[in-house]
């Protein structure tokens, strides 16, 4: 943490809660080392700050986020492997998710997702990502206030 965050405990949570979804989608498999070679991605933690700076997603949005990776990685079979840009999946899809679950009106589409990583998956892609996504939680979004505060306050 810089010293210019010191000052605002609102960007010093938002910090906070972008390392641990990273550290999060990072950590769920053990994915491919092997590159793509038809897709350049960034590095993950760019990749994340990126997208939540253009999104400009409240705090909430991304606590659900990270809630539902977590529950993610409860449901995954040990033996779960991924390929080397899953974490990148993942996190759009539990973005998507999270952001249409909280919001119905000003929520995240595919297209503008799609938009904001310039392109690096296509709408289809994207739109295959959260139905995947959705599935591995067996579609179950619930979260409640106690969850939200109970994370909150780890962080």
């Amino acid at each position: 943490m810089s010293i210019s965050n010191q000052g605002n405990p609102n960007k010093i949570k938002r910090d906070s809660v972008l390392a641990y979804i990273t550290f999060t989608v990072d950590t769920l498999l053990p994915c491919s080392n092997c590159k793509d070679q038809q897709r350049i991605l960034p590095p993950l933690n760019e990749f994340v700050n990126s997208f939540i700076e253009k999104s400009k997603l409240p705090i909430p949005i991304l606590l659900i986020t990270l809630l539902y990776l977590t529950r993610l990685k409860t449901k995954l079979p040990s033996t779960a492997k991924g390929a080397y840009d899953t974490p990148y999946r993942l996190f759009l899809a539990s973005v998507l998710t999270s952001s249409k679950y909280l919001s119905d009106l000003n929520s995240l589409t595919s297209i503008r997702v799609c938009e904001m990583i310039q392109r690096q998956y296509s709408v289809r892609e994207i739109n295959s990502m959260e139905r995947s996504f959705l599935s591995l939680l067996s579609y179950d979004l619930r979260v409640t206030a106690d969850q939200l505060q109970e994370l909150n306050k780890s962080l």
